[in-house]
């Protein structure tokens, strides 16, 4: 996800098996450039993919390589829900765009709104905060 409290900062909120948090700016490349802080999260929050690491295991011990074995071991999950404190960014109108990578294809993302980019926010969604 990616928010702009001001048209200009653009903060990218990374969920997947660990969250993150980078500013990108018209200079960024698509993937960890700048880099991502791992880990950090302050003043909002998303689940995490997670999965049962003895069962993983076990797969790999069965012939499953480490990224199918991960896969298959992961605990249910309906997506993600980003939670963010309304007072992280200073303003009351929130630009935004949503990301999303999807297997197989992770070089051809779901982007909403269609046609925007990370490094713009042109077209983005105004979110109003009251």
């Amino acid at each position: 996800m990616f928010i702009s409290p001001d048209g200009i900062n653009i903060h990218h909120l990374h969920a997947s098996a660990q969250i993150s948090e980078r500013l990108v700016n018209k200079n960024s490349g698509p993937w960890d450039n700048p880099s991502f802080t791992w880990g950090y999260s302050v003043d909002w929050y998303a689940n995490e993919i997670r999965w049962d690491k003895g069962e993983m295991q076990d797969l790999m011990k069965r012939g499953k390589n480490q990224n199918e074995a991960q896969k298959m071991s992961y605990f249910k999950y309906d997506g993600f829900e980003f939670q963010i404190k309304q007072f992280k960014f200073s303003s009351d109108q929130w630009l935004f765009r949503i990301e999303v990578p999807m297997a197989p294809n992770f070089d051809n993302p779901i982007i909403y709104p269609r046609g925007t980019v990370m490094k713009s926010t042109k077209g983005w969604l105004r979110l109003e905060l009251d």
